[in-house]
């Protein structure tokens, strides 16, 4: 389809930079990828705009240590190229902070498939005081799950989410949100693919 309908170029996630190069058969147009927390080594020829996901989870976390918060959870999406870095990363921060609580889950968006998992990250004998959440997408489908187990988000459970700017969050909770501003990463992926095409 990319050759069927050329184009002056083309903005695209880091996972679809195999299928550019075979295409193209690695003589690609103009081309600038956007992606959360990708490696720079994901890509070999061509700008990548990156949200940086990584400096979101070490600021979160130690904003809920520095809150008094000891046991802080993780939730992000499940079936993500970067899951298992996410993983590592909030596990490695846990431990610089000297928190040797761990508690990570990826959500499936599925509000039934997200039931267990909340039951087994809150179990009576190791229940978070807080959680990160690693998108306001993530948190539409855990929100269920807490409710089920009787859980308020800001009353019985410190949350600071991810969230895209003007996302709003469900009403009657008390919610902190990290905001990035999808526009303006789309401003700047625009920009950078002009001067690519020039």
């Amino acid at each position: 389809k990319l050759c069927a309908h050329p184009c002056d170029g083309y903005i695209l996630r880091p996972c679809h930079a195999p299928v550019m190069a075979h295409a193209f058969q690695g003589k690609h147009p103009p081309t600038v990828f956007v992606g959360a927390g990708a490696k720079r080594t994901d890509l070999t020829c061509a700008p990548l705009v990156r949200i940086d996901m990584e400096d979101a989870i070490v600021r979160v976390l130690r904003l809920l240590a520095a809150e008094g918060y000891r046991r802080i959870g993780f939730i992000s999406y499940a079936s993500s190229e970067r899951s298992e870095e996410e993983r590592e990363l909030y596990e490695d921060t846990m431990a610089k902070l000297g928190l040797p609580y761990r508690a990570s889950e990826f959500c499936p968006l599925n509000d039934k498939a997200a039931l267990p998992m909340m039951r087994r990250m809150f179990s009576p004998s190791v229940r978070p005081e807080a959680v990160y959440v690693g998108d306001d997408i993530v948190l539409r489908h855990v929100l269920p799950a807490w409710q089920a187990l009787d859980i308020a988000p800001g009353d019985d459970l410190g949350v600071i989410t991810l969230a895209a700017r003007g996302n709003p969050l469900p009403d009657g909770f008390k919610w902190s949100r990290m905001e990035f501003n999808p526009f303006q990463v789309g401003r700047v992926a625009v920009d950078c693919l002009l001067q690519e095409i020039q």
